[in-house]
C-alpha cells in the first residue's frame, strides 16, 4: 500500500497546509502501517538537503519524500486541472493497487483519523 501526496508546481513543503498534512500523516504513521500503508510523500520539487532534513525532523517525518517534477503521478490520479496545476492530493491504495481513499483539492486534507476509519471500512468490506 502506498500513500501519495501532491502539491502545486511549487515546493510543496513551503505551504503551511501541506506541512500540516505531512505532519499529521507522520503522527499517524504507525496506524497507517497497521493498515499495510507505507507513506510516501511526492512533491514537484524539494528544498535543498539541509532545509529538507530540518523540516523532516521538525515534522517527525520518517517516511520517504520523492520528486515528481513532470506531475506524472498527479495526472495518473486525476489531480491535475485544465491549466496543468496539481492540487493537494492524498491517495491510499491496497497491496493490489486498488484505491482505499482518494482526495484531490486546492486544500490539504488533515483529518487523518477520518481517513484511517474510512480505509478500515473499505478493507472490512473486501
Amino acid at each position: 500500500l502506498h500513500l501519495s501526496i501532491r502539491r502545486q508546481r511549487q515546493m510543496c513543503i513551503r505551504d503551511s497546509h501541506c506541512m500540516e498534512q505531512l505532519g499529521k500523516i507522520a503522527e499517524r504513521a504507525d496506524d497507517l502501517k497497521e493498515l499495510g500503508v507505507q507513506p510516501v510523500a511526492v512533491c514537484p520539487t524539494l528544498p535543498e538537503t539541509g532545509r529538507l532534513n530540518t523540516l523532516k525532523q521538525s515534522l517527525g517525518i520518517k517516511y520517504p519524500l520523492a520528486v515528481d517534477a513532470k506531475l506524472v503521478l498527479s495526472e495518473a490520479i486525476g489531480c491535475v486541472d485544465k491549466n496543468g496545476d496539481s492540487g493537494h492530493g492524498l491517495v491510499l491504495v491496497d497491496k493490489n493497487g486498488m484505491p482505499l481513499f482518494r482526495f484531490c483539492s486546492k486544500h490539504a486534507v488533515t483529518d487523518i483519523s477520518r481517513i484511517i476509519a474510512e480505509c478500515k471500512g473499505h478493507l472490512e468490506q473486501r
